[in-house]
């Protein structure tokens, strides 16, 4: 899917209307019409996207319908929605944030090493 139809699902997901968006972006309805068709989106508009529709980037970069169940129809500030992460990605996270911890002791240690040789 491309990135302005995952924010146009979200958009609408939200209940907001282009008008809606467009106005809070200062832009025109028909060029924020143009945005939600395109797959090139400057990063700096996509920020600006992500604010209005109270999400962050990774949000609307990852989006996929399936995952998103509560958003309301008329509930502007939803917040976080609730989506599944699957083992296998949450698996990979922990061994990396592991490993990372791993590093900062390394560092550290290192660090101290070099302290005590001056």
């Amino acid at each position: 899917m491309k990135i302005g139809a995952k924010i146009r699902k979200i958009r609408e997901l939200k209940d907001l209307s282009q008008e809606f968006m467009a106005e809070n972006l200062g832009i025109s309805q028909q060029m924020y019409s143009c945005l939600e068709k395109d797959d090139s989106i400057p990063f700096s508009r996509l920020q600006q996207i992500a604010k209005i529709l109270e999400v962050d980037v990774e949000s609307i970069i990852g989006f996929d319908k399936n995952y998103f169940y509560n958003f309301g129809s008329n509930n502007v500030n939803m917040g976080t929605a609730n989506y599944s992460i699957p083992e296998k990605v949450i698996n990979l996270y922990e061994e990396n944030i592991a490993l990372l911890k791993q590093k900062i002791v390394w560092l550290e240690e290192e660090l101290a090493k070099s302290k005590n040789q001056m």
